[in-house]
């Protein structure tokens, strides 16, 4: 076997040595992909986990769990109840932007960003906080596109409060 030959093996191994290596890079580009989406998928769901845990011992929990009554209104709370409802409001709309940028980047699995702005929506339909939502919305912090998935996704049942409201109502 002359030099020629020899360097023409050597390129047709360098060549398979490429493709063997960019065939590797891709299989690990998709693992880090999913493991990627994972994470961020776990991490929003355990920062939704904390809030609530935080929600079950926050001192206006009752004035929280009111507000998703659908038989209160914007005038059934004072002026210091609609501010405290104002800066929760606020921070779990913030909470959902979070997962509507995770989502459009790719980050946060589809199924995941669904039942999210799914329950969002269906929160933001109730009378208090359609009424909040009315005027919330109009502020610059929240992009047209977020505001947009919101309206455009489906309704679901919300549990929130749900003994609560009933004991309400069986008062009244």
């Amino acid at each position: 076997m002359n030099l020629a030959e020899m360097v023409a093996i050597a390129e047709i191994c360098g060549g398979f040595a490429v493709l063997a290596t960019l065939i590797y890079l891709v299989v690990e580009l998709k693992e880090n992909s999913r493991l990627l989406k994972a994470k961020a998928t776990t991490a929003t769901f355990l920062g939704w986990s904390r809030w609530n845990e935080r929600m079950s011992v926050h001192p206006d929990k009752e004035l929280i769990t009111r507000s998703f009554n659908p038989n209160n209104q914007l005038e059934h709370f004072s002026h210091d109840e609609i501010v405290v409802l104002d800066f929760f409001g606020r921070a779990a709309l913030q909470r959902f932007m979070a997962g509507y940028f995770q989502h459009r980047a790719g980050i946060l699995d589809n199924e995941s960003w669904h039942h999210t702005i799914s329950f969002c929506h269906s929160f933001l339909v109730l009378p208090f906080w359609a009424a909040w939502w009315q005027e919330e919305s109009k502020q610059m912090i929240y992009s047209e596109e977020f505001i947009k998935a919101i309206s455009s996704a489906p309704l679901v049942k919300l549990s929130i409060g749900e003994i609560f409201n009933q004991q309400v109502q069986t008062q009244s």
